[in-house]
């Protein structure tokens, strides 16, 4: 997990009689750190050493190795070099072109370049982007060490980054000419705003300004620097700079309209309305119902001429937007009309405690030696039934395998009254009870619990962008573990079987909470047998938006709610012999739909 710089190293591939390789990095860093840089080093093995590869990613998505300017010997006795063509290799089903792995300036031992064209693109770094992963940028800190005696070398590009400004104050203009480099330095400019495009040439940026009226925005452009005597000296920093408003009032047009509701409610109702380029927020609106009201009407004055969409939203969770987005071309005096309607919404709770429910049924890939249906407890079982109890019970026979992808299949949208759907809630609660009599029944490995809007992934250990949560019962460690759509292993501290609370033969009521809009998903593990005691005193969290980088991976992408399911699979490793037997009960849904 360590920040670590290997500067003019030499790493070596030690095989001994074998034909051994080398994986030469597994990080495990967090996403706040930099990881490891390898800056001028060289690789070379013993006789034995075979091809091998520059990392894989031990923590998933955060993982980060870079190699810069590296030199690699060749496989003893071939033509082959010891890090093999594809570079990388992947781990825990996350590839590496979804980790922190980069590259740039790798050559052979004569000083030839390597052929790259087999390694994922989105670890090559080009000349100018290779420019931050240098060992100053990666020991500085907030201290300013420097191990490598770097500053003085860095101190012009520092000082031309630090120095270079953009001014935007001028409302009257959309193009904004971009500072050129002084003498001795190069200057490459790169989007990084949906308000400010930087042109072809790297000259000058387009603003996208707010609206008359509007508060500024805050915006940035990324600026390279380098030194034109030496190329590899440089540095990267995002300018930051203020888009004001601009001043035009006469090129505008005017949407008006009304937002109402079918009955009046006892408090304000906000609806905010936002008019957007592409992603870029131009103006914003906020239009309220006032109590005891059913219906507000609202003008929103001087939108430049252009193409928009407006955005509705509610302030209140308890109301949704029934009006769709509305595309809008405005010429200069223009006036457009644009109506909403909002209604409440009201939370629905489906439930089956005894399978007998419309949808509660699973469809069931079958297998020799599995079987997998309702059970009611006689109370005579060593499990922890309890006598009439009703339950969904799934057994692997001892001494028999199974396929990956043998288990069951719960539609969840089915589940659902036949008026009702998922297409106007903002949130999903999944829940559902379980129980594994005793650890003698783990897999070899995992048994994979999914939430997801498909059932392609059929057990696989990989990346699912229909993935909300996956619960993965893990003998390794003994416990619940938890994976998000970018299969990053999430560690289910203190839900084991056989330890802390000693899980085994007791029920667990484990709880998915998504939220559509804010796009997050926690999960939390109850022991259901001691007065709903969560497990790990805290939800687990499985997607969120980092507040640095303003990204949000662990969220899935593909999502079609109409095909919502909770998908069982036995075992990962298809080699489990001994015998499998897991119980579920109380499969619950709670969302909501319009009143």
């Amino acid at each position: 997990s360590a920040l670590a710089v290997f500067d003019n190293c030499e790493l070596y591939a030690n095989a001994g009689i074998g034909s051994d390789s080398a994986t030469i990095t597994a990080p495990s860093n967090p996403i706040e750190t930099d990881g490891y840089l390898f800056y001028n080093c060289h690789v070379t093995g013993s006789a034995n050493a075979q091809q091998g590869n520059f990392g894989r990613p031990w923590s998933g998505i955060n993982a980060s190795a870079n190699y810069i300017n590296t030199k690699i010997d060749n496989v003893n006795g071939t033509s082959k070099l010891l890090i093999n063509d594809a570079g990388w290799t992947s781990m825990g089903g996350v590839e590496p072109k979804d980790a922190r792995f980069h590259e740039y300036g790798s050559t052979d031992a004569s000083g030839n370049a390597v052929s790259t064209s087999k390694r994922p693109v989105s670890t090559l770094l080009d000349e100018w982007t290779m420019l931050r992963y240098n060992p100053l940028v990666f020991t500085q800190g907030n201290d300013g060490w420097d191990p490598a005696n770097l500053t003085a070398t860095y101190a012009g590009v520092n000082n031309v980054l630090n120095t270079t400004t953009i001014d935007t104050s001028d409302g009257t203009t959309n193009e904004i000419s971009l500072p050129s480099a002084p003498e001795g330095y190069e200057f490459k400019w790169e989007s990084n705003s949906e308000f400010a495009q930087v042109s072809e040439d790297g000259t000058k940026i387009t603003l996208i300004r707010p609206a008359y009226g509007e508060e500024a925005i805050d915006a940035t452009v990324k600026l390279y620097v380098r030194e034109s005597a030496n190329k590899g000296i440089g540095a990267e920093k995002s300018i930051a700079f203020e888009i004001a408003p601009t001043t035009d009032t006469e090129n505008v047009f005017t949407v008006n309209g009304s937002v109402s509701m079918s009955a009046s409610s006892d408090a304000d109702q906000v609806v905010i309305l936002e008019v957007k380029k592409d992603e870029a927020v131009i103006k914003t609106a906020q239009v309220t119902i006032k109590a005891g009201e059913t219906s507000a009407v609202y003008t929103m004055e001087n939108i430049p001429v252009g193409e928009y969409v407006i955005y509705p939203s509610t302030q209140n969770s308890d109301y949704n937007v029934e009006t769709e987005a509305l595309s809008v071309t405005g010429a200069k005096g223009d006036a457009k009309e644009y109506n909403v309607v909002i209604k409440k919404m009201s939370t629905i709770t489906v439930t089956s405690a005894d399978f007998s429910a419309k949808g509660f049924t699973p469809s069931v890939t079958s297998a020799s030696g599995f079987s997998a249906g309702v059970y009611t407890a006689t109370g005579s079982e060593t499990a922890n039934l309890g006598e009439g109890n009703v339950v969904y019970k799934l057994t692997k026979d001892e001494g028999t395998t199974l396929a990956k992808n043998i288990g069951v299949s719960f539609d969840i949208r089915s589940m659902l009254a036949d008026t009702s759907s998922f297409a106007n809630t903002k949130t999903i609660r999944f829940s559902y009870d379980f129980l594994m009599e005793t650890t003698d029944y783990y897999p070899s490995d995992y048994s994979y619990f999914d939430l997801a809007t498909s059932k392609a992934n059929g057990g696989n250990d990989a990346v699912d962008q229909t993935r909300f949560v996956r619960w993965g019962v893990y003998k390794g460690w003994g416990q619940f573990n938890m994976f998000p759509c970018m299969n990053t292993r999430i560690n289910g501290d203190k839900t084991q079987f056989d330890k802390n609370s000693t899980m085994a033969n007791k029920w667990y009521r484990i709880v998915a909470d998504i939220d559509l809009v804010n796009k997050t998903i926690t999960t939390t593990l109850y022991n259901r047998d001691n007065n709903m005691e969560m497990l790990n005193g805290k939800p687990f969290t499985v997607a969120m938006t980092d507040e640095t980088t303003g990204e949000n991976i662990n969220y899935p992408t593909d999502i079609n709610l109409d095909n919502l399911n909770f998908n069982i699979y036995m075992d990962k490793k298809a080699n489990t012999s001994n015998k499998m037997e897991y119980y579920f009960d109380n499969i619950t849904v709670e969302y909501q739909d319009y009143e």
